[in-house]
């Protein structure tokens, strides 16, 4: 009975707000058309108090009246995000006021605000909503597909040991056949950020790069994806150390001893020279042959690709190149990057990139990729 009572108080209300609109200046005052609108509205608001508020999924109506304008917001076509929200497989998102946020439009929530640097107002013009409620979708999206999907692909190196030999065969086509254990290529990358208050500044702090920020260890393969990128470094951090102490070479053993074949890594003459990491003969070292220097040149060449990729991850997520939203102890940082590293490896998985033209090489689809998580 009460449920009857409250659905036809609904129904007046409802039937009130549309008079009420209806019936506009100068039939009636505008104070008082303003305050019995207001009262109607607030008497809805509270028949419905018990009810948590589910944002609809947007994303297709949104998707169909963007059109081509689909891949500038969110730089992914009207398919290909189709195909993403199917292979993500997101959960809806309960914020901490009861509001419920589908996956779907958490999905185009992340890729706009990740996309765009700035400031958030850009993304609440598109979505609606408080610009605290979109930040809040934003920080939930990225902690779930950090845990679901960054820490398998991006922090073990298991998961790719299977494609260890058709690396290293396209290294060596590319290469001459100069070396065929190859898979990978490894090098640092500096992310500037904000200037850190109690947060230790002058260990952020680097004097080679004269900013503060945060330092990545990536390593890559031919078919232009990131195989591996363990949580940041402080940016004073050198790049032998982040090999040292990122456990990416007992991880490299454990896939050699899985495979039963030798495999290693190529870096620049900044890393030392390892059974596990293979560089360059420096090019100062008087004693350095010419058939020396021709080897390094050969290797340096396929080399740069790790640096087309990294750069490909600013490209793609340009939140990760604006200092001024690098935050250091107000936003988890390593996490986003992380997130900006998966969406720039499903980027390459719809549209390829220049390293996979450099290599004649064909990435997985967005569903192969992200296959068994």
């Amino acid at each position: 009975m009460t449920r009857v009572v409250a659905q036809k108080s609904r129904y007046l209300l409802q039937i009130g707000i549309a008079i009420s609109i209806v019936m506009m200046p100068p039939l009636m005052h505008p104070i008082v058309y303003n305050q019995l609108l207001t009262t109607y509205m607030v008497l809805l608001l509270m028949l419905d108090a018990r009810k948590p508020m589910v944002y609809q999924p947007r994303m297709l109506v949104m998707i169909c009246q963007l059109g081509r304008d689909a891949k500038d917001l969110f730089r992914f076509d009207k398919q290909d995000l189709l195909r993403l929200r199917d292979a993500l497989d997101l959960p809806r998102f309960k914020l901490r006021n009861g509001a419920v946020y589908n996956g779907e439009e958490a999905l185009l929530i992340l890729l706009s605000r990740i996309h765009v640097p700035g400031r958030w107002i850009t993304v609440q013009k598109l979505f609606g909503g408080s610009i605290g409620k979109l930040s809040e979708v934003f920080n939930l999206v990225v902690c779930h597909l950090y845990h679901r999907y960054c820490v398998p692909l991006l922090q073990n190196l298991m998961h790719h040991a299977a494609h260890f030999a058709d690396w290293a065969r396209v290294i060596a086509r590319k290469t001459d056949g100069a070396v065929d254990f190859v898979f990978a290529f490894l090098d640092g990358h500096f992310n500037e950020c904000c200037q850190p208050g109690s947060a230790g500044p002058d260990v952020m702090y680097s004097g080679y790069y004269r900013g503060h920020g945060l330092k990545y260890q990536f390593l890559t393969a031919p078919n232009g994806l990131t195989i591996h990128l363990p949580p940041p470094f402080v940016g004073s951090t050198h790049d032998a150390t982040m090999l040292d102490e990122s456990g990416l070479v007992e991880e490299l053993r454990g896939c050699i001893a899985h495979l039963g074949r030798h495999y290693s890594m190529y870096a620049d003459a900044i890393y030392s020279l390892t059974a596990y990491c293979l560089i360059g003969y420096r090019r100062r070292d008087p004693n350095t042959t010419p058939a020396e220097r021709n080897w390094t040149a050969i290797m340096n060449r396929p080399r740069t690709s790790v640096e087309w990729i990294i750069g490909k991850v600013g490209m793609t997520c340009a939140l990760t190149t604006d200092a001024q939203q690098q935050k250091v102890g107000l936003q988890n940082l390593g996490m986003i990057y992380s997130v900006a590293t998966l969406v720039t490896n499903l980027h390459t998985c719809c549209y390829g990139g220049v390293t996979n033209q450099f290599f004649e090489t064909v990435p997985p689809s967005p569903e192969e990729y992200l296959e068994g998580l």
